[in-house]
């Protein structure tokens, strides 16, 4: 027979399953905060709000969740390391959640 222990945080919850030999930990974060954060800044880019502006040298593209950039790093290595790859991750349609500022990288 399994035993198993919840604990919650704020934006988190960590299930530990102990089953005779094995034991396990499954986290839950919520990133709902990030993600509407991210479709707001979204909805207020306008292309072209950079012309003529002399003191923005950087825009902002993407903001990703902590977990998931982690994942990515392991997988992918950093975006200093393999720019090509995280350019084709932020691009792809399926991560737009991620991002910022319509357009492609």
């Amino acid at each position: 027979m399994a035993k198993t222990f919840s604990e919650k945080s704020a934006n988190e919850l960590r299930t530990y399953e102990f089953d005779g030999d094995n034991f396990s930990v499954t986290r839950e974060i919520d990133v709902t905060d990030v993600l509407a954060q991210n479709k707001q800044d979204r909805n207020y880019y306008r292309p072209g709000q950079m012309i003529g502006n002399t003191q923005r040298h950087f825009q902002k593209v993407a903001s990703i969740p902590a977990e998931i950039y982690f994942r990515w790093t392991h997988m992918f290595g950093t975006p200093q390391e393999n720019p090509k790859r995280w350019k084709k991750l932020l691009n792809d349609p399926d991560n737009k959640y991620m991002r910022t500022s319509e357009g492609r990288l």
